[in-house]
């Protein structure tokens, strides 16, 4: 009786993890702006609202969610909308926060550390508040990450062959660069070979389920939704819209392959993407990155192998697409025009940056009752 007197007097102790997401769900809140924010967010918020379809490729997953958004009781429609990629950066956080757990195998304050140091970085804080869709598109890049190491610890399952395909699907009717993840997610299969091909069939099938979202642009009025992006006389195909064919030069498919065909600009691609980490972290951080290497590589050399090809594609390959000219003269126009794209490779870079001070922490024996 005295025990349980004394339990129910006891005060409740929050974890400091949950501490720490209410500060930065807040640091977040009270960012966003009241109204309404510029430039793409606002048509994707309008679009939201009517529950139709934005610039090519339309974005009907953001258009749906938005919509659930727009139900909320308190606010106007910009901030209920603007709500949206707050929520699922909050979710991104945690996801990092799992991941660099599991790795860590014990309760430790390097997980906080790695949601902290993301969390307030220039451009994962920026695409929270401007009301746009990237944070989405890095939840769903850090699902199939989670997916991926979850496969690595556990064994491969059908289910997460099933999982995987369904979030690949519904990825592109968000933003394409999300499909990235299938090349270190293939290569993952290969270490399962006959399951992964076993699963194959039914794995596409989940895809196009998924990949059913993009039903939403059809079975909109194309020909009324896109009178102000296409060309008088000509009607916008389902296709021409997925695959952005309005953006000439930057068309899904001929940007890809016109950008990888050759080794040119890979140089301005690796110094535009290493300025945005100094933007973002700073130099010094890639100390620690490099610490991450070897830090995976004697725990899992499988997860060092995904986790490293995953950061490849979305860091490099993905800089090779899309900034492999020369820095613009003004070099603070990557805070704006380039960050957006690599919020999944920051998200991967600080993983493997907190690994790095785990390494070096446990190298220290005067830390090793903290960790």
């Amino acid at each position: 009786m005295n025990t349980m007197k004394q339990q129910a007097e006891s005060p409740v102790i929050i974890p400091f993890s949950i501490i720490a997401f209410i500060i930065l769900f807040l640091f977040y809140l009270f960012s966003l702006n009241p109204i309404l924010p510029t430039g793409d967010a606002g048509g994707l918020i309008t679009a939201s609202y009517l529950l139709g379809t934005a610039h090519p490729p339309g974005y009907p997953l953001y258009s749906e969610l938005g919509k659930l958004f727009t139900f909320l009781p308190f606010g106007n429609i910009g901030y209920r909308v603007s709500l949206l990629p707050c929520f699922f950066s909050v979710l991104t956080l945690f996801l990092v926060y799992l991941i660099v757990r599991k790795l860590t195998e014990k309760n430790s304050i390097f997980p906080i550390i790695a949601v902290l140091f993301l969390g307030v970085s220039y451009s994962f804080y920026f695409q929270t508040i401007i009301g746009k869709f990237y944070p989405i598109n890095a939840l769903i890049v850090l699902l199939l990450v989670f997916i991926g190491i979850k496969v690595i610890d556990s064994g491969f399952e059908k289910r997460y062959a099933y999982l995987s395909s369904f979030l690949l699907g519904v990825s592109t009717g968000l933003h394409h660069t999300a499909l990235f993840m299938t090349i270190p997610l293939f290569i993952l299969g290969l270490f399962y070979f006959k399951a992964f091909v076993r699963s194959l069939p039914l794995s596409l099938l989940f895809f196009f389920i998924g990949f059913s979202v993009n039903l939403h642009v059809y079975i909109r009025n194309l020909k009324d939704a896109f009178l102000a992006v296409r060309k008088a006389g000509e009607t916008p195909s389902f296709l021409d819209i997925l695959l952005r064919k309005f953006y000439k030069e930057g068309e899904s498919l001929q940007a890809v392959t016109t950008t990888l065909s050759t080794f040119e600009g890979f140089h301005n691609a690796i110094k535009n993407f290493l300025y945005m980490i100094d933007a973002n972290f700073g130099y010094v951080t890639a100390v620690f990155f490099i610490l991450g290497l070897f830090y995976l590589y004697r725990k899992s050399r499988r997860v060092l192998l995904f986790l490293f090809v995953s950061f490849l594609m979305f860091s490099l390959v993905l800089a090779k697409i899309t900034f492999s000219g020369e820095i613009r003269d003004n070099e603070g126009s990557l805070y704006i025009v380039g960050n957006q794209y690599f919020i999944p490779a920051f998200c991967l870079y600080v993983i493997f940056y907190d690994s790095g001070d785990i390494l070096f922490c446990r190298k220290n024996k005067k830390n090793e009752t903290f960790l």
